[in-house]
C-alpha cells in the first residue's frame, strides 16, 4: 500500500524512516507522520486478518483494563453534555467496553465497526446496535447524534479527511466529537525510537501531534474545546515491555512491497505463530498492566508532568460542530 502525498494537506512529505516493512514520511505543513509505503496490501485486508473471533477472546483478558479506560473516557465526555446524558455513536467500538460504560451512565449508544466478528459480538452478546461496515455506509437516518466518538481508530485510517467529514455529517449542530490516538510527540517514542510499540502494529498508518489537530480543526471548521495528552495508568510498563518483545520485528533496510502471494503463510505455520503470539501478548500486555496498576501512584508525578508538557502517549481531542 502506498500514500503518495500527505493524506491531510496533500503536500509531499519528507522521509524520516525506512525499514523492511514500511517507510515513514512527515508533512512539514501539518506535522502528520504517515506510512507512505507499507508492506500491507490494504487497510481492509489487515483489518480482516487481525480482528477475528480469536481477537475477541484475547481482549477478554484485558477486560478490566479496557473498562477502566472506557470509564475515564465517558466521564470526560459527559462533562460536556448539558444534562450529563447524550445519544452517542461510537466508530470502531471493538468489544464494546465504552458502550457498556456509557450505558451505565444513562447515555444512549449505537456503534459501527469494520470487523464483522466485532460487530456481531456487540450486537448479539452485548445487545447494542452495531452496524458492520464503514461509517460512510451507515443508513442516512443515522445522524443527529449528540456526540460521535472514535477511540484508537484515527491511526488506522488512510483517508482521515473523509473520515472526519463523515463524523461531521452524523452529528447534530453543536454536537461533539471525541477522539483519542497515539501521540507522535510522546516521550516514550523519543526514548524508544523505532522500537516504540505503536510503530510495531501492522494496521497503524497515521501518527498525529497537537499541531496536526490544530490544523485539522481549522480546516474542518470545528471548535477545539480540549486538546491534551495523557499517560494511562498502565502504559509506562506496558509500552516498554511490548517494544522489547517486538524488537525482532523491526529491521533496518530498504522498504520492499511484497505481493499478496508473498505474504501468505502456510496453515501449520500460522497456527504455531498464533500460539506464540498469544503468549507474547499476555506477557507484553496483561502482566505489565497489572504490575503498573499497583505502581501507578508512584509514577503519578512523572505522568502528570508528561501530560502537562504534551508528551503523554495518547492525544485526546474534543471538538464541537458549529451551530448553524
Amino acid at each position: 500500500m502506498e500514500l503518495a502525498t500527505c493524506p491531510i494537506c496533500g503536500d509531499c512529505g519528507e522521509a524520516i524512516l525506512t525499514t523492511a516493512e514500511y517507510r515513514l514520511d512527515q508533512c512539514e505543513s501539518c506535522s502528520l507522520v504517515y506510512k507512505a509505503i507499507s508492506a500491507e496490501v490494504s487497510h481492509e485486508a489487515v483489518n480482516e486478518s487481525i480482528y477475528t473471533p480469536q481477537k475477541i477472546r484475547e481482549r477478554q483478558w484485558s477486560h478490566a483494563r479496557l473498562r477502566a479506560v472506557a470509564s475515564r473516557r465517558i466521564q470526560l465526555l459527559k462533562t460536556r453534555f448539558p444534562d450529563g446524558k447524550g445519544n452517542i455513536l461510537e466508530i470502531g467500538c471493538g468489544t464494546g467496553e465504552f458502550l457498556l460504560e456509557a450505558q451505565r451512565q444513562d447515555c444512549q449508544v449505537e456503534a459501527v465497526d469494520l470487523s464483522e466478528s466485532f460487530a456481531r459480538y456487540v450486537n448479539d452478546e452485548l445487545g447494542v446496535p452495531c452496524f458492520h461496515g464503514r461509517v460512510d455506509q451507515l443508513p442516512e437516518d443515522k445522524k443527529d447524534y449528540d456526540a460521535v466518538v472514535a477511540y484508537d481508530v484515527f491511526e488506522h485510517l488512510t483517508d482521515p479527511l473523509g473520515f472526519l467529514a463523515e463524523m461531521i455529517r452524523r452529528v447534530r449542530p453543536g454536537g461533539l466529537f471525541h477522539l483519542e490516538m497515539p501521540n507522535w510527540d510522546c516521550q516514550l517514542r523519543r526514548l524508544l525510537g523505532i522500537r516504540w510499540n505503536m510503530l510495531n502494529i501492522r494496521d497503524h498508518f497515521l501518527f498525529t501531534t497537537h499541531q496536526t489537530w490544530k490544523k485539522l480543526a481549522q480546516r474542518m471548521n470545528l471548535e477545539c474545546l480540549s486538546l491534551d495528552s495523557h499517560e494511562s495508568y498502565w502504559e509506562c510498563g506496558y509500552a516498554l515491555l511490548f517494544a522489547i518483545l517486538n524488537a525482532h520485528r523491526i529491521t533496518a533496510g530498504p522498504c520492499v512491497i511484497p505481493t499478496r502471494a508473498a505474504i501468505s503463510i502456510p496453515a501449520e505455520l500460522s497456527s504455531s505463530r498464533e500460539k506464540t503470539g498469544r503468549v507474547r501478548r499476555l506477557c507484553a500486555q496483561e502482566i505489565p498492566a497489572a504490575l503498573s496498576w499497583f505502581a501507578s501512584p508512584l509514577s503519578l508525578p512523572f505522568r502528570s508532568w508528561l501530560s502537562h508538557m504534551g508528551r503523554g502517549t495518547q492525544i485526546s481531542v474534543i471538538l464541537r460542530k458549529p451551530v448553524e
